[in-house]
């Protein structure tokens, strides 16, 4: 086995960037906090680069994309309150 250290510093930091990024953004908004929306948004784009896909490319394009998963999150868990009533 190899060590991994290095890949997992790597992923922690793509992690911290990205939420950073993220929370700049929405603060830049001033919603008064984070929106479910942003929350799922924040997960979705600290999964996206933690995954290593589009490591050293802008995290601009990420943004975009993060968004378009936390909408999806946002219509299944709409689904799942209509399914329990």
């Amino acid at each position: 086995m190899g060590d991994t250290s290095h890949l997992d510093a790597r992923k922690h930091e793509a992690q911290m960037i990205a939420l950073y990024k993220l929370e700049e953004i929405i603060e830049k908004i001033g919603a008064g906090g984070p929106t479910l929306r942003d929350q799922f948004a924040m997960a979705a784009l600290t999964g996206i680069k933690a995954s290593g896909k589009g490591a050293g490319q802008p995290i601009d394009g990420f943004a975009a994309l993060a968004y378009d998963y936390a909408d999806a999150m946002l219509s299944a868990r709409g689904s799942d309150e209509e399914e329990e009533s």
